[in-house]
């Protein structure tokens, strides 16, 4: 009668365990499910592809919006660290995209122009931002794409007039500024 009382109490825990780690993964599904919807609001895109991509870039609802001011930091590392005054530009021009003070938004960019994200970060947010400008009429695309150019040229330029070139963008930021129009150009292929 005692081995049974075991027998039955480990087959009890056994089962207690097990549906505990499905209430778990239950709970992280829908968490998951919570946070993916909060991010496919925050960009009004519904692409599970682009919406993995952006996941695994670590964007999430409030720092989506930095998506369009990655090139700008590019531009701004292509020497070496930004200086304040291009880190006050930057700042600047994504508060004209909607990102304030104070917010993990602002936070997470003050961290990028601290820092230097890496390359696969840079490539894989324009690969994105492609994808996503692809999906466009080809007339607001380009609208996009000048827009984002034109940003990543005056960028450069705060830079390049701290050293007295006034009307230059120095080489190592022009190559740069091209190799973002490139990577903008070319078909892009939906993120994996």
């Amino acid at each position: 009668m005692r081995q049974q009382a075991l027998h039955l109490r480990g087959e009890a825990e056994y089962f207690h365990e097990l549906d505990v780690e499905l209430c778990d993964k239950a709970f992280r599904r829908a968490e998951f499910q919570e946070k993916r919807h909060r991010l496919e609001e925050s960009v009004n895109i519904h692409e599970p592809a682009i919406l993995d991509a952006l996941e695994q870039l670590g964007y999430e609802q409030s720092t989506a919006m930095l998506l369009f001011v990655v090139p700008l930091v590019e531009v701004a590392w292509a020497v070496g660290p930004p200086s304040r005054a291009v880190c006050r530009h930057i700042l600047t021009a994504a508060g004209r995209r909607g990102v304030q003070s104070n917010t993990p938004a602002c936070g997470r960019l003050s961290e990028w122009l601290t820092r230097r994200p890496a390359d696969e970060f840079f490539a894989g947010t324009l690969g994105v931002i492609a994808t996503v400008l692809s999906s466009l009429p080809p007339a607001e695309r380009l609208a996009w794409e000048d827009d984002l150019l034109c940003s990543c040229r005056e960028t450069a330029a705060v830079h390049c007039r701290l050293l007295g070139w006034s009307h230059h963008i120095c080489a190592a930021k022009k190559k740069v500024i091209a190799e973002i129009r490139r990577r903008l150009e070319t078909e892009p292929q939906t993120p994996s």
